[in-house]
């Protein structure tokens, strides 16, 4: 092993092998940590999202979603559509909060107090994806609730002819 050559007898190369033990413990230590992960918070999330809303004059869109939810899917790929992508990022800061996940998901996608601000934004007995506006201070300017939900009492009082 002389003269700067980095083979040892049989031409194994150290700078290699190095190199290679490297990279396999960076890509074993990133799953490890991607995995252990927590999700933000979901005041975080909203408060990030409203500074920035704040410094550009944009409103807040803040989407609460799941992983499990195909109408949030659907949902997602129409925002991204280039005929509403363009309008969206013009005009909001969008922000997403997931919620309602089962089992190991739960902890692993679901933003701690995530469902706690759902129900706070008027989302407590609707579906997902449920979404609200929020001005820059964070205070609520409108939601998806489109159609609330009356009480059977008022709905037999109801006229509806």
């Amino acid at each position: 092993v002389g003269g700067g050559n980095n083979r040892y007898r049989g031409g194994y190369d150290v700078k290699r092998a190095v190199a290679l033990a490297s990279l396999v413990t960076l890509v074993a230590v990133t799953g490890i940590t991607a995995q252990t992960r927590t999700p933000e918070e979901a005041h975080v999330i909203i408060d990030k999202a409203t500074k920035q809303a704040q410094m550009s004059g944009k409103t807040v869109f803040l989407i609460f979603h799941a992983s499990w939810c195909d109408w949030c899917d659907r949902f997602n790929a129409a925002l991204e559509s280039p005929e509403v992508k363009e309008v969206i990022e013009e005009n909001y800061i969008v922000a997403r909060i997931d919620v309602m996940e089962f089992g190991d998901n739960r902890s692993a996608l679901e933003n701690p107090g995530g469902r706690e601000t759902m129900e706070k934004l008027g989302g407590a007995t609707s579906g997902l994806p449920f979404y609200a506006f929020l001005d820059g201070s964070g205070k609520k300017l409108a939601d998806s609730n489109v159609m609330r939900v009356r009480p059977s009492a008022d709905v037999e009082a109801a006229d509806v002819r």
